[in-house]
């Protein structure tokens, strides 16, 4: 795994000992599913940048184009045995900066308490995927 970007760098007034956001491939199929919460969205700064950048064209990205973006991310989040978030791993998407915005957004979204683990692997990881459309 590639280290993209430490988490302090993506969100103001965290902690020194901040949480990670990586990007790797890989067989994630055994991973328990997270527990989505359903009750917090990426804010809209994230969809700004995400187009921003889709805009520029610098991302060769299926889906990922200056008039529409349709994504399905893969991620993972990793959390501590007290349920704190620890690290959160993306697919990789073939575009770094890519990367690092869509893990910054899924880093926002779990530490608000979006996406809870299970309970079916205490300390450990959960998989999911994002969505992400604008048209």
């Amino acid at each position: 795994m590639k280290l993209v970007l430490i988490a302090t760098m993506l969100l103001a007034g965290t902690a020194a000992s901040a949480q990670t956001v990586e990007s790797a491939v890989g067989d994630w199929g055994n991973i328990p599913r997270i527990k989505a919460q359903g009750v917090h969205r990426m804010g809209f700064d994230w969809m700004d940048k995400m187009e921003a950048l889709a805009k520029t064209r610098e991302c060769e990205v299926q889906g990922f184009w200056p008039k529409k973006i349709d994504l399905r991310v893969p991620f993972m989040v990793n959390f501590g045995k007290d349920g704190t978030v620890q690290r959160v791993v993306v697919r990789k998407l073939g575009c770094e900066k890519l990367e690092t915005l869509v893990g910054g957004a899924i880093l926002q979204l779990a530490q608000a308490g979006e996406y809870r683990p299970s309970g079916a692997n205490p300390g450990g990881w959960y998989r999911s995927e994002y969505d992400f459309v604008l048209q």
